[in-house]
């Protein structure tokens, strides 16, 4: 079986850790796999090994008999039904006459409420001509990606309270991001780790692996909070960040909390 994975961004996003560990053990079992990105196919050098053909959108649509058995997809997997996504899949699914699954990873109107800075209540009430202007490519359009997952064969969701944006008699299934447990598993404190982040032996450590964008910034900001407030309850405790964050979101944390990240 042919598998076509598409999904929203290049292959520096954070879904692609979850696609990349489905289509290597897919391929594992005898399946054909690509993933298609808007651009950026350059940054398929940050995926660890990995068991697909790496395509853009333009060049999955050029050729869409890229499998290596020469047919086009049996099985498109749409990752998101967000606006780049939705059109690429409607523009390349004639030649494939593909099956459709559109994956869920989040609440999509939350997450445009949150760009355009209104309440998901209000996305309704959007004209036409501004959802337009307003709505990024990156983002699910509040009518049109409901559409698109009316066209799906089913869907699959990462966590269970997504299914309530699954169409009623939709087959749904729950997909939960894979683990390499050679990399996750129960290991030692290594003290070494500590030393070299200038991280005393007493202090608890919370970790964040992720950037700061426009969703999350209130949680982001009660985190810190919530680190601040167990120094000053003398519980020394540090927040262990990645990611980037925005000028705007670092003027907006609480006072001193830099001391503890």
């Amino acid at each position: 079986m042919n598998i076509l994975f598409v999904n929203y961004g290049d292959f520096t996003t954070n879904s692609l850790n979850h696609i990349a560990g489905f289509a290597r053990e897919l391929g594992n079992l005898g399946h054909g796999c690509a993933v298609a990105v808007p651009d950026g196919k350059d940054t398929l050098a940050v995926v660890a090994d990995p068991r697909f053909i790496a395509v853009t959108y333009a060049e999955a649509l050029a050729n869409p008999r890229l499998f290596p058995d020469g047919r086009p997809a049996d099985i498109i997997h749409a990752w998101t039904p967000r606006e780049c996504v939705r059109k690429f899949v409607l523009a390349c699914q004639p030649a494939a006459h593909a099956r459709l699954i559109i994956h869920l990873e989040d609440n999509e109107e939350f997450l445009l409420a949150a760009w355009l800075k209104r309440s998901p209540e209000s996305l309704r009430d959007i004209g036409e001509v501004e959802l337009a202007k307003e709505v990024p490519s990156s983002l699910s359009h509040p009518l049109r990606y409901r559409h698109f997952l009316r066209a799906a064969d089913g869907a699959t969701v990462i966590v269970e309270a997504l299914r309530r944006f699954v169409p009623a008699g939709m087959p749904s299934d729950l997909l939960e991001p894979g683990v390499d447990f050679a990399q996750f598993r129960p290991q030692t404190p290594e003290p070494a780790r500590r030393r070299d982040l200038g991280l005393p032996a007493y202090e608890k450590l919370i970790v964040f692996t992720g950037s700061n964008t426009f969703a999350n910034e209130p949680e982001m900001r009660e985190l810190y909070q919530a680190v601040v407030l167990l120094n000053r309850r003398g519980i020394p405790t540090r927040l262990v960040r990645t990611g980037l964050s925005s000028p705007q979101f670092q003027a907006s944390l609480p006072e001193g909390s830099s001391a503890f990240v």
